[in-house]
């Protein structure tokens, strides 16, 4: 345990420290101490006149108000006030070679200078020269760019590393000192860049090792003045740095068998949680299908049973609110109509069979005269084109506001299509919930087409 006596230069006071204690003592027991370690102060008349007028300055510059201020560096100061020999002023500390603030040191740069007026700049000066002069606090653009490129660099290159030497299959050795110039860049504690690799040193010093005790190289390693790397990482060292030679301490490396299954484990289990995460997406996107399709379903549902329910309503409304019963006794009059109808064609099918009979029989007494035979030919011309077949009378309930108006009769173009009309005006009577007026006039007038195709 030792403690230590010191002399304040202000109170002209004595004061012991012992660890956290500090005592004023005695002047007459300084002597006595049995001091084993003593630092003096070198003092000079010369540096302390210059002090002097400097302090004088200093005040009289305080009542001289000026627009010029310059920046001295706060560590050469003082030096300048407590040693007898400080030596040329110097600004580097916090200027860079172009004249300006430091990128590093521009946010606390405040606390690295110390103003003083022009009158005291030129002194000290013309005292002890140096430089260089700043009379401007401003961060030097080159320098900043500079700055910027070299971090990316260290992020790039210790990000290189990191990845390519996490890697063994090839290992080699590189200097260790010149490792470490090359860690103190990337890791901000040096801008320095490291030289070219140089493993002449490290690789005699292995081969010597190897040949005095081969035994005992193959069990431990017993040069620290190499580290080991992979060869992904040494390459990547040569391409940016250059040097050598390549010091390959392992060209191959051959995994063991515990290590190859290990490593099979590790992608059978990768592949299975590849797997896995396949089948839950194909879930996911076969949940979000089948609710796709329900919701089209249900909103389909909804559609026609809006789209019924408007029909259903219709004949209500145009019939000023008659009840079913009365809409079901115009459509038995449409059912009589239809049959009517359809004896009607009957009647005009048996007229045209004796219109027939009645064409034969003139065509054998007629002559076999030219102007008869032209006659003839007119006659049978003329029935021809009289011959088509009226189409069976289809009634359809036009819904007005006003009295129901008369069915309008249309021509049928066969027997075959009216019986087929006829089973889907059935069909269609039969339905459940039955149809209103107007769509089953359109559905008797369509039906027996559509049932015909």
């Amino acid at each position: 345990h030792y403690t230590a006596m010191a002399l304040n230069p202000n109170s002209e006071t004595w004061f012991e420290f012992d660890d956290e204690c500090v005592t004023s003592i005695n002047p007459a027991s300084v002597p006595d101490c049995q001091a084993y370690v003593l630092f003096y102060k070198k003092t000079s008349q010369e540096a302390e006149n210059v002090r002097s007028h400097a302090r004088n300055l200093i005040k009289m510059s305080l009542h001289q108000p000026s627009l010029m201020r310059f920046y001295i560096s706060k560590q050469w100061f003082n030096k300048f006030q407590s040693f007898a020999e400080c030596g040329p002023i110097d600004n580097s500390d916090f200027l860079c070679p172009h004249g300006g603030v430091q990128p590093r040191k521009a946010q606390y740069v405040v606390t690295l200078v110390k103003v003083v007026r022009e009158s005291v700049w030129e002194y000290l000066k013309t005292q002890y020269g140096g430089g260089p002069p700043c009379t401007r606090l401003y961060t030097c653009c080159k320098c900043t760019g500079e700055l910027q490129a070299l971090l990316h660099r260290q992020q790039t290159e210790l990000q290189t590393f990191r990845i390519l030497n996490s890697n063994t299959v090839r290992v080699f050795g590189v200097s260790l000192s010149w490792f470490r110039l090359w860690e103190s860049l990337v890791l901000d504690r040096s801008q320095q860049h490291p030289p070219a690799i140089d493993n002449t040193y490290v690789m005699r010093q292995h081969q010597q090792q190897r040949a005095s005790s081969p035994t005992m190289h193959q069990m431990c390693r017993t040069n620290p003045d190499y580290i080991t790397i992979t060869g992904d990482c040494w390459k990547f060292f040569e391409s940016s740095y250059g040097g050598g030679p390549e010091f390959c301490l392992q060209p191959d490396y051959q995994p063991t068998p515990y290590q190859q299954q290990q490593q099979q484990r590790q992608e059978r289990s990768h592949i299975q949680q590849q797997y896995a995460e396949q089948q839950k997406q194909h879930a996911e996107q076969q949940k979000q299908q089948q609710q796709f399709v329900e919701q089209r379903q249900h909103s389909h549902q909804e559609h026609q049973a809006q789209h019924l329910t408007h029909y259903d309503e219709r004949p209500r409304q145009q019939h000023g609110g008659q009840s079913m019963s009365h809409v079901q006794h115009q459509q038995q009059e449409v059912l009589s109509v239809r049959s009517h109808a359809r004896h009607q064609h009957s009647d005009d099918n048996h007229n045209s069979v004796e219109q027939e009979t009645v064409r034969e029989g003139k065509v054998s007494s007629c002559s076999a005269s030219d102007d008869q035979d032209s006659g003839r030919e007119e006659l049978l011309k003329e029935e021809r084109d009289n011959e088509i077949i009226p189409r069976q009378a289809l009634v359809e309930c036009q819904d007005d506001d006003d009295e129901t108006s008369e069915p309008s009769v249309v021509q049928e173009p066969s027997t075959a299509a009216s019986v087929l009309q006829q089973v889907s005006t059935e069909l269609i009577s039969n339905l459940d919930p039955p149809v209103g007026g107007v769509h089953k006039a359109y559905l008797c007038q369509h039906g027996a087409s559509m049932f015909s195709r």
